[in-house]
């Protein structure tokens, strides 16, 4: 599967929201493709509906709650958290056939995820585990400090911020100005492992000279072991990451810090997509002032990569591709997200094939 491919697979979990955003007020997302409605029951219950009344068709998200259920605020329909209707006012009894799809959801990891395939398959060990790299699945692992960033909306399909992710040599030219990194980061030889659906591409330097940005996060001046990683957890999760350490002898090194992003990438049509961003640090765990500064560092350098995707994704639809794309070392690991990928849409596919 290369760039071009806008397909994605259904049996698959990825991230919908914050828990933060579901409420007692109902709104709508629009989920590879799907219209869905979220919103908390007044018990608390986290609610995914489709998002459309099947009456006239009315957006069920200019509703409103009443107890555990959703009114619409069309004609009155009322439709239970399990998608039933349970009430239709111009009449005494509900229609048994009457009702709208549910959409398994789980609150995990910082994270509202939704099951866009067979509810049958919504297995929730099947949700990418984080805690090994500082979010723990609820709250923060010992030892970090987690910040959940804003979320943006890429007018690009995910597969370019998929491989945005599993390429950080861009990080010497797209954010050089706004998070200044050590310029020898592309010459650095990378190291590619491939296991059960994941893929791992491990940077490691040793003795390097700091760059501005270590020197500004650790107020260190000296020669540092710079290790940056990119992990394809899921078509929905990507985690990077950076370990420093100070070198202060031929013999003995002190880890300075490690930052580390999980990137939930969900799409909303074949050519955009939503994008949520929790950063996990273990370093200056008390120091508030270092949040807000991350906050707007990351506003952003997030914006800077949904930037670029979005002028590849121009690109692509306007017909201006007139070359055959290349590939490069440095995009080994991306090349394996895609073929990773592709296999996953592909089996997922093929019984629908085998049908026709």
């Amino acid at each position: 599967m290369d760039h071009i491919s806008t397909a994605y697979p259904r049996n698959q979990w990825w991230v919908a929201a914050r828990p933060s955003e579901l409420t007692t007020s109902p709104f709508e997302r629009r989920i590879l493709g799907d219209r869905i409605v979220f919103f908390r029951t007044e018990g608390g219950e986290a609610t995914a509906l489709a998002g459309l009344c099947p009456h006239r068709m009315y957006p069920l998200a200019l509703g409103k709650v009443m107890g555990d259920e959703i009114e619409c605020g069309y004609h009155g329909f009322r439709f239970k958290a399990d998608g039933k209707c349970s009430l239709v006012p111009s009449q005494d009894t509900a229609p048994s056939a009457v009702g709208v799809r549910r959409y398994p959801i789980v609150e995990q990891a910082h994270f509202v995820w939704i099951w866009t395939g067979d509810p049958a398959l919504a297995d929730p060990a099947l949700i990418p585990d984080v805690s090994a790299y500082g979010p723990a699945a609820n709250g923060a692992a010992p030892g970090w400090r987690v910040i959940e960033h804003r979320a943006y909306h890429a007018p690009a399909r995910y597969t370019l911020l998929l491989d945005n992710l599993m390429d950080l040599s861009h990080l010497a030219f797209i954010h050089a100005r706004s998070a200044p990194i050590n310029a020898d980061l592309p010459r650095i030889p990378i190291e590619v492992r491939q296991e059960e659906g994941r893929v791992e591409l491990l940077r490691r330097a040793q003795g390097i000279s700091s760059g501005p940005m270590e020197m500004g996060l650790f107020q260190y001046t000296g020669p540092i072991n710079l290790h940056l990683e990119s992990r394809y957890l899921a078509p929905a999760m990507v985690q990077t990451g950076l370990l420093t350490q100070a070198v202060e002898d031929p013999d003995s090194t002190r880890q300075l810090a490690y930052l580390t992003y999980m990137h939930a990438l969900t799409p909303e049509t074949p050519n955009s997509c939503h994008y949520f961003v929790t950063e996990g640090r273990d370093f200056h765990l008390d120091n508030l002032s270092l949040d807000e500064t991350s906050r707007q560092m990351h506003d952003i350098l997030g914006q800077e990569d949904v930037d670029v995707c979005t002028l590849v994704e121009q690109a692509l639809q306007n017909g201006d591709i007139r070359q055959p794309e290349v590939s490069v070392k440095a995009d080994a690991g991306g090349v394996l997200v895609r073929r990773e990928l592709a296999a996953q849409i592909a089996k997922e596919a093929a019984p629908l094939e085998a049908v026709a």
